[in-house]
């Protein structure tokens, strides 16, 4: 059972009021998109990244709407049956998301608040890929991974829409996953990852000039649903 929690016209309202200076800071703050304020050991500090961060430097052969990534991020297999297929599959997503953001981003397409809350939010995913490497080590093995977001990136409209499907897709995962996990360390860290993602969905939301909290209790996804999900954007390593 879903329970709307805005009134008509809120959803507007609030980013028309972003107009101003001090409601963007506010917003931002709101939207856990002020700056790569995910505190964790392969990223805490609040110091802006690169956009070529040594993340995509090992590989990346992105252009126009595709990506290709060599890094240490896996090969999803199913049923994950540990708490390291829960950790590859979770560097998967994460590896999507922060390609998706670079691309979004180099590509020009993005302005004004949308290029400033996606920058953040890529700094949040690949924030999110070093720590999930970090924790996997060794079993983090290095796969080609190529992606394909024709059809996201022609217009603003487009990626926002293709940005909230990708961030609530996370969230379900996480969601899903976090039962699953046996370590109560790795379980306490992606719940961590999994509020942050919550608050990317409800930002771009927002952006979308729609209710960004419009349940009062979310949906987990199992991984054959995020395989569908993600499926039609992954070429290569899915």
């Amino acid at each position: 059972m879903s329970s709307k929690t805005s009134s008509p016209g809120g959803e507007r309202h609030l980013v028309e009021s972003l107009t101003s200076p001090s409601d963007r800071r506010s917003f931002l703050k709101w939207s856990g998109t002020a700056g790569a304020g995910l505190v964790l050991a392969a990223c805490a500090t609040d110091a802006p990244m690169a956009p070529d961060s040594a993340l995509f430097a090992k590989g990346a052969k992105g252009k126009g709407t595709g990506g290709t990534v060599t890094v240490d991020g896996p090969i999803v297999g199913l049923p994950l049956q540990n708490d390291t297929d829960i950790l590859k599959f979770a560097l998967f997503i994460e590896l999507l998301e922060a390609e998706f953001y670079k691309m979004a981003i180099s590509s020009g397409l993005l302005s004004g608040l949308v290029l400033e809350i996606s920058t953040n939010v890529r700094d949040h995913e690949i924030c999110h890929v070093e720590y999930l490497q970090g924790v996997l080590g060794a079993a983090a093995t290095g796969n080609m991974i190529t992606f394909d977001f024709s059809g996201t990136l022609q217009n603003e409209r487009k990626y926002l829409n293709a940005a909230e499907t990708f961030e609530q897709t996370g969230v379900g995962a996480y969601l899903g996953a976090l039962p699953l996990i046996s370590s109560k360390a790795i379980r306490s860290a992606a719940g961590t990852v999994f509020t942050i993602e919550a608050r990317h969905t409800a930002a771009f939301r927002a952006l979308n000039h729609r209710d960004p909290a419009p349940v009062a209790f979310e949906s987990p996804l199992s991984p054959q649903q995020v395989v569908s999900a993600i499926s039609p954007f992954v070429v290569e390593g899915l």
